[in-house]
């Protein structure tokens, strides 16, 4: 949904992609050495920011080939999640005043609305999907987290014990809670 939302966004301003052409130069980065060198500093720094990529690890386990499809999952993600945000950020740009954006918590929406002048609610309903998306993934890597602590013997092992589920409900969750 939120990939596939931020493609309909692209696409419905694909008529500012004229305007890289002639606009281009204003995309260059003017700035010198030492500029480039913290610029490369913290995009280093805000690789480890990405919550999701680093997370694929504790799946491993539950991988079929991890030595072969975890370092391409990761490295897809990572690319596509660039591409993306190079590609909406690029029509951003053009489409957009900067001094609108600079300030905005809320760019995408304010996009959105000036490209199609509708209000902006799809992308709000969006953002809770993804949020909600961004917390269970962080609760089933941090119960995985708990569980493979706990059988490695370094946290209590209660923390690694599970049901069988069976036709509970509740159980099952607890079984993903704590597995």
């Amino acid at each position: 949904i939120e990939v596939s939302w931020i493609i309909f966004i692209v696409w419905i301003a694909r008529s500012w992609f004229f305007a890289f052409a002639e606009r281009r130069q204003e995309t260059l980065p003017t700035f010198t050495w030492e500029e480039f060198v913290s610029i490369l500093w913290w995009a280093f720094l805000a690789f480890y920011a990405f919550i999701g990529f680093e997370k694929l690890a504790t799946l491993a386990e539950e991988m079929k080939h991890p030595r072969k499809d975890l370092p391409k999952a990761i490295i897809g993600s990572i690319l596509i999640s660039t591409l993306l945000s190079k590609v909406i950020s690029t029509v951003a740009l053009f489409a957009l005043d900067l001094n609108l954006i600079a300030g905005s918590e809320k760019p995408l929406a304010i996009l959105y609305e000036t490209i199609t002048g509708e209000q902006a609610i799809i992308i709000s309903l969006i953002s809770l999907i993804s949020i909600s998306n961004g917390i269970l993934v962080l609760l089933i890597m941090g119960s995985r987290m708990l569980y493979g602590m706990a059988t490695e013997w370094r946290i209590p092992r209660w923390f690694a014990k599970t049901t069988s589920g069976g036709s509970n409900p509740l159980a099952s969750l607890s079984v993903m809670y704590v597995s």
